[in-house]
C-alpha cells in the first residue's frame, strides 16, 4: 500500500485508505490458496471484517461460502476452508470442534484448513491446537486486523473485553495499540508529539519507543497527524457510568450499537416480516447518512426539536411553487427533492426509532430518576443511598443496579459503612452467589470507597459542569452541562494557554495519575532548527494556528459515543485549531463495562 499524496488530501478524506490497505492484504493471501473455497469467521471479528469487504471482494476473491465460525460442520464437501479468528486461546477449542465436525462429516483429505490469527499469531494457541490433535490439518497465517474504519474520523480496534483484560493484569492489547500507531504513521506520516494520560499509555508509548528503534519502517516527512493523545480509560471510569445524553449515545444505551449498525425491531420502523421473531433489520449509523451525522452528537431534547424543525422544512419544500423558476434555479430545486427524498427516509426512521426510545425511558420512571439522579450527583454531590435501596428493592435491572452502585462510589468517597450496607442489601435481593461478583468490583476499583479520583476537586477546577451550555452546540452538552473528565483533559493538553499548575494538580493530586509528552523528532538537528525559528517568526506561528491541525485521541480500555461527540463538537469550536481522529480499542458504554468486567 503506497503511503498517502499528504499534499493533496487529508487524514479526514482518506481514512478509507485504511480499509484499502486490509484489502490487499486479505487479496494476496487468498489469491495464494487456488480454486474456491470457503471462509469462516470468528463471531467476535464477524462484524468488523464486513466494514472492510464487500460481497464482491468475496466473489472477485472466489469465496463461495461464508459465514460465522461455530462448532456445525458447513456445507461444503471438498476444498480449501479458511478461518479468520482472534488470538485467544478459548477460540481454540472452537477451532478444533469444527474441524472435528467437518472431518467427521465430508472424511479426512477433503479440505485443507488454512487458519489465520487475527491480529497476529501466538506460540500458547499453537500448542492449544497441538494438544487438540488438529494442528497438524492447518496451515497458520497471521492477518494484522487491527484498527477498523467506522467513519471517517473514527476508528476501532473492537476489542469488547479490553477494559476487562486491563483490570486483570493482562497487557497484550497494550503492544497491539503501540502496533497500530506504527500502522498509522506509516499511512499518514510520522507524528510529531504523543501525550499521554495514564498508567496503560506510559506502558504504550515504551512500547512504541522500542518499536521505533527496532524498525526502519519509511514513513512521510510530512505527518497529517500532528499530536497524538493517548487515553487510559482508569483516568475517567465516571463518563462511562453515566448515561450518554446524546442522540447516538441514548440509542446505544437502548438499543445497542454494534460496529455502527443498529440491529432493532422492523415493528419499531413500522415495517413487517414473516418472521417477526427473529429477524432484525439493520441500520449503518455514520455519516454516509446526511441526516444522522447531523443529529447524532446533539444531545436528545435537541435531536427531538430537530426532528419536528426538519420535517416543516422538508414540507415546506414540496409545497412550494415552482412556476416562475429558472432553468437553473429548477435544476436546483430538483437537486434539493432527491437530497430531501433520502433525508425523509431517513428522518421517518429516526423519529420511530426516537418515539420508541422515549418509551422505554418513560417506562416505569426508573431510567428517568436514574438520569435526574446521575446529575444532581453530578451537581451537588447529592448522597443517594436510599435510591439505590429503591431501585435494589425495585428489582430493577442488575447491570444497572451495579452500574449506579458504582458511580456513587466513585463519586462519593470515604462511605465505607453505607457502602456495607448497601452491599449487603444487593446481596439480600440478588443472592450470595453474587459476592464474588462485588469483590471482583471492588478488585478493579469500579466499587470502591476509596476512589483514585477526587471528583468534587475536579468539577470545580475544570468547570466540568455548566448549566447554560447543556443544550448548546459544544462538550457540555452531552451530559446535559456536564464535559466529560477525559475530554477536558484533553482540551487543556491542546490549549497552548492552559493553566499549568492546575492541569498539573488536577492529574496528580485529584486523579492521582501520571502524564508526559514524548517528542518523536527529539533527535532530529531539523525539528530543534524548526522551534528556534518558530520563536522568532510570531507570523508564521499565526499562519499555523489558522490551519486544520489533526489530533489522534487514542482512548485505551474504550470510549463512549458520549465522549466521542464531545470531541466533534470541541473541533467545531472556532476557536479550536484541531480537527479530531479518534481511535480506541472499543466503543463502550456502562452496561457493556461492567458485563465484560463481570464475564456475562
Amino acid at each position: 500500500m503506497n503511503i498517502l499524496d499528504l499534499e493533496n488530501s487529508t487524514v479526514l478524506d482518506n481514512i478509507g485508505i485504511i480499509r484499502e490497505d486490509y484489502q490487499e492484504q486479505l487479496s494476496k493471501y487468498f489469491r495464494k490458496i487456488r480454486g474456491d473455497k470457503a471462509l469462516l469467521i470468528d463471531p467476535d471479528l464477524f462484524g468488523s471484517l464486513l466494514m472492510i469487504v464487500s460481497n464482491e471482494f468475496f466473489r472477485k476473491n472466489n469465496i463461495i461460502v461464508q459465514q460465522s465460525l461455530s462448532s456445525k460442520p458447513i456445507n461444503y464437501e471438498e476444498g480449501p476452508i479458511l478461518i479468520l479468528v482472534r488470538t485467544e486461546i478459548q477460540k481454540m477449542n472452537l477451532v478444533s470442534s469444527f474441524i472435528k465436525e467437518q472431518e467427521k462429516k465430508n472424511g479426512k483429505n477433503k479440505h485443507k484448513y488454512h487458519l489465520f490469527f487475527v491480529p497476529h499469531q501466538e506460540i500458547l494457541c499453537e500448542k492449544a491446537l497441538e494438544t487438540l490433535g488438529v494442528r497438524q490439518l492447518v496451515t497458520l497465517y497471521e492477518f494484522d486486523l487491527d484498527l477498523f474504519p467506522l467513519d471517517q474520523d473514527l476508528l476501532t480496534m473492537s476489542r469488547n473485553s479490553s477494559f476487562a483484560s486491563l483490570s486483570q493484569g493482562d497487557p497484550e492489547i497494550l503492544s497491539d495499540v503501540a502496533k497500530s500507531l506504527k500502522k498509522l504513521e506509516y499511512l499518514f506520516g510520522q507524528f510529531e508529539e504523543i501525550c499521554w494520560l495514564g498508567k496503560n499509555s506510559k506502558l504504550v508509548l515504551q512500547i512504541y519507543e522500542n518499536l521505533q528503534s527496532k524498525r526502519n519502517t519509511h514513513t512521510s516527512e510530512n505527518s497529517q497527524i500532528k499530536k497524538v493523545i493517548l487515553v487510559d480509560r482508569t483516568i475517567d471510569l465516571i463518563t462511562p457510568l453515566l448515561t450518554q445524553q446524546t442522540y447516538e449515545g441514548m440509542v446505544d444505551e437502548i438499543y445497542g450499537i454494534e460496529n455502527s449498525i443498529l440491529e432493532i425491531d422492523p415493528r419499531i420502523v413500522g415495517k413487517q416480516t414473516q418472521n417477526q421473531e427473529d429477524q432484525k433489520i439493520r441500520f449503518a449509523l455514520n455519516s454516509n447518512d446526511s441526516f444522522f451525522q447531523g443529529i447524532r452528537d446533539l444531545n436528545w431534547i435537541s435531536a427531538i426539536k430537530t426532528f419536528k424543525l426538519k420535517s416543516k422544512s422538508i414540507s415546506q419544500l414540496y409545497a412550494s411553487s415552482n412556476d416562475d423558476r429558472t432553468i437553473k434555479e429548477l435544476k436546483q430545486f430538483i437537486h434539493d427533492v432527491q437530497t430531501s427524498r433520502d433525508e425523509t427516509i431517513s428522518l421517518k426512521n429516526h423519529i420511530s426509532i426516537s418515539e420508541h426510545a422515549q418509551k422505554s425511558i418513560d417506562k416505569g420512571t426508573i431510567m428517568r430518576e436514574i438520569i435526574q439522579n446521575e446529575l444532581s450527583m453530578l451537581v451537588e454531590s447529592v448522597v443517594f443511598f436510599d435510591f439505590i435501596k429503591y431501585i435494589i428493592y425495585d428489582e430493577e435491572n442488575m447491570i444497572k443496579v451495579l452500574r449506579f452502585m458504582c458511580l456513587h462510589s466513585l463519586i462519593h468517597p470515604g462511605k465505607a459503612k453505607q457502602l456495607s450496607e448497601i452491599k449487603k442489601e444487593f446481596l439480600f435481593e440478588y443472592g450470595f452467589k453474587y459476592l464474588p461478583m462485588l469483590q471482583h468490583l471492588e478488585k478493579i476499583g469500579l466499587l470502591t470507597d476509596n476512589p483514585n479520583v477526587n471528583f468534587s476537586g475536579l468539577r470545580n477546577l475544570l468547570k466540568l459542569y455548566n448549566e447554560d451550555q447543556a443544550l448548546t452546540i459544544g462538550p457540555h452538552t452531552v451530559f446535559s452541562g456536564y464535559k466529560p473528565i477525559s475530554i477536558s483533559l484533553v482540551q487543556q493538553i491542546l490549549d497552548k494557554k492552559k493553566n499549568l499548575k492546575n492541569f498539573n494538580k488536577a492529574t496528580k493530586n485529584y486523579l492521582k495519575t501520571e502524564y508526559g509528552e514524548y517528542n518523536v523528532n527529539k533527535n532530529n538537528e531539523e525539528t530543534e532548527k524548526s522551534e528556534e525559528e518558530e520563536k522568532g517568526n510570531e507570523e508564521e506561528k499565526k499562519e499555523e494556528i489558522d490551519t486544520n491541525k489533526v489530533c489522534l485521541v487514542y482512548f485505551i480500555g474504550g470510549v463512549t459515543y458520549g465522549e466521542i461527540s464531545a470531541l466533534r463538537m470541541l473541533s467545531q469550536q472556532s476557536t479550536f485549531e484541531y480537527n479530531f481522529v479518534i481511535a480506541t480499542t472499543n466503543i463502550i458504554n456502562g452496561d457493556q463495562m461492567i458485563k465484560s468486567c463481570l464475564n456475562l
